[in-house]
């Protein structure tokens, strides 16, 4: 079993736009494959990081955090990440 230490952080987005800005922060990054929408692990000041984009809503969050636990034993906190429909150039402030 891993310390907490040594698991990795799971940054959980409805769309990949909202995760790339951290995830281009990361070292050896690559692609996960898992049955979400779009995945990337990598490397942040030397701790393993996860990022998951799978569509809007409680229910397909928890679907993303369940597939992304088959690539770790377990994560070390969990970051819910977006922008709130910010990204929807029909929507207006």
């Amino acid at each position: 079993m891993n310390s907490r230490l040594t698991q990795p952080m799971l940054f959980v987005a409805a769309d990949r736009r909202e995760a790339e800005p951290w995830v281009a922060r990361w070292d050896e990054l690559r692609a996960l494959p898992r049955p979400v929408h779009w995945a990337r692990a990598g490397k942040w000041r030397g701790r393993d990081m996860v990022a998951i984009a799978n569509g809007v809503g409680a229910q397909r969050a928890i679907a993303g955090i369940h597939a992304a636990q088959s690539a770790a034993d377990g994560f070390s906190g969990i970051c819910s990440i977006g922008a709130g429909g910010g990204l929807d150039p029909a929507l207006a402030i």
